[in-house]
């Protein structure tokens, strides 16, 4: 994320709570409980920050969180 920062945009990093580690999937959150981590970033980032542009990067199940909280956004 050091090439986004240091282009002038803001850099949020979070790993999701519960996310196990040794790929088991059932110690990790839902899809759709991801997207309500990543909507409290982006309200995060509106309410804290002022900012109001905000784009993610997700890999994996973390791009199928950020459609989903990108979908949800947009309604």
């Amino acid at each position: 994320m050091a090439p986004l920062h240091k282009a002038g945009y803001h850099v949020l990093l979070f790993s999701y709570r519960g996310q196990a580690s040794d790929g088991n999937p059932f110690g990790s959150p839902t899809a759709r409980k991801k997207a309500k981590i990543s909507n409290a970033a982006a309200a995060f980032l509106a309410d804290a920050k002022g900012i109001r542009q905000i784009g993610a990067i997700g890999y994996s199940a973390g791009a199928v969180s950020a459609i989903l909280s990108a979908a949800a956004a947009t309604h």
